[in-house]
């Protein structure tokens, strides 16, 4: 008697992501002639809405979630057309990921950093909703852009975590570690061309003075000009050396010289621009 032709089809039931792609296997017996034509959905080939399958069986999904997101696949026995075998595909969303670069930092206080969070998987929304947590006291601010400014005081403890959960998946996040100093200054702080004003009274009555100078960070100060309006009268353009020094915590101390005499000078570092001096 004629053999009968049988088909299967293996695996019978797969779920697969978006975009992403599956083998099928047709086994045929019953005949030497085991070649199949492969379907989506009763459609050839199958097309885009539901995704394709190639001739060697290998399915690929649409870039979308169909409407049903389940599709059927039949190989077709070349044959016996009659003897088919299929299986069940489920299209499903990848799954959401996030990743947040940088993964640890190290931020002076009252100084920023950017963060960047990377969005993968899901419906394709790639945006984030920032928060920051930690111990007791000021942690600091995130913007919706995920630059983070340090609070100007540390808190306790010094360590803040940074928090960036996807809007495409309300329980998917991604976590920075941020661990906060203070400032450690020194005489590279000051680098550059500052102005300057002082104001009050010496021993000859009341002084001020206003003019710029040049830091070279290392404790020297090159060159500058300056005005005076004291006691003697008003001198113009004076100019103006000097030698400064910075402890770790910001204060300093400076001797200025301008030819006609020598100052000397406390101050103290509100940011590497902005110095105040606090006694002459």
């Amino acid at each position: 008697p004629p053999q009968v032709v049988t088909i299967s089809v293996s695996p019978t039931t797969a779920s697969v992501n978006t975009s992403a792609t599956q083998q099928f296997t047709a086994t045929v017996t019953g005949t030497t002639n085991t070649a199949v034509t492969w379907q989506v959905n009763d459609t050839t080939g199958g097309d885009s809405t539901v995704g394709t399958i190639s001739a060697a069986g290998l399915y690929t999904a649409p870039a979308a979630v169909p409407n049903p997101a389940t599709v059927t696949i039949k190989a077709v026995s070349s044959a016996d057309s009659t003897k088919t075998a299929s299986a069940t595909v489920t299209i499903t969303l990848p799954p959401v990921a996030v990743t947040l670069t940088p993964g640890t930092a190290t931020v002076q206080v009252g100084m920023t950093q950017q963060f960047t969070a990377q969005v993968t998987g899901g419906n394709g929304t790639t945006t984030v909703t920032w928060s920051l947590s930690g111990g007791s006291g000021d942690l600091g601010t995130i913007s919706p852009s995920g630059l983070y400014t340090a609070p100007a005081t540390l808190p306790s403890p010094i360590n803040v975590s940074v928090t960036a959960l996807a809007d495409a998946d309300n329980s998917t996040t991604a976590v920075a570690n941020v661990t906060l100093t203070t400032l450690a200054y020194s005489n590279a702080t000051l680098y550059g061309s500052y102005a300057f004003r002082l104001r009050g009274d010496d021993s000859g009555g009341f002084f001020q003075a206003v003019g710029n100078l040049q830091a070279d960070g290392s404790g020297n100060i090159t060159s500058g000009e300056e005005d005076l309006n004291f006691a003697p009268g008003v001198q113009q353009q004076l100019p103006l050396t000097g030698t400064y020094s910075i402890s770790p915590n910001g204060h300093g101390s400076a001797t200025l010289d301008n030819t006609q005499y020598t100052v000397n000078l406390a101050f103290e570092v509100l940011t590497p621009d902005h110095i105040k001096f606090i006694s002459m």
